[in-house]
């Protein structure tokens, strides 16, 4: 088991998230990726770790539209203020 330590510096936020997320498919068969999420967490402008939440969530529901997401999904977001 590995153990790191994070500093978290002023408006920074950590999102803690499932491979869910990221292997979730969009009706073409596209996966959300790592890349997506980057670019979704750059996107949102957000003040508190729900409207991280929120604007990640979104996102991902815009990519996927009507397809179920075939894995669990969880995130957890922590914003320092």
């Amino acid at each position: 088991m590995m153990e790191r330590t994070v500093a978290l510096g002023e408006g920074d936020t950590l999102l803690l998230y499932t491979d869910g997320l990221t292997e979730a498919f969009s009706p073409n068969g596209e996966l959300f990726g790592d890349m997506r999420l980057m670019d979704s967490l750059k996107s949102i402008q957000a003040s508190t770790a729900d409207e991280v939440l929120v604007g990640v969530e979104e996102h991902l529901n815009e990519f996927i539209e009507t397809t179920p997401l075939g894995d669990d999904l969880t995130m957890l977001a922590l914003r320092r203020v």
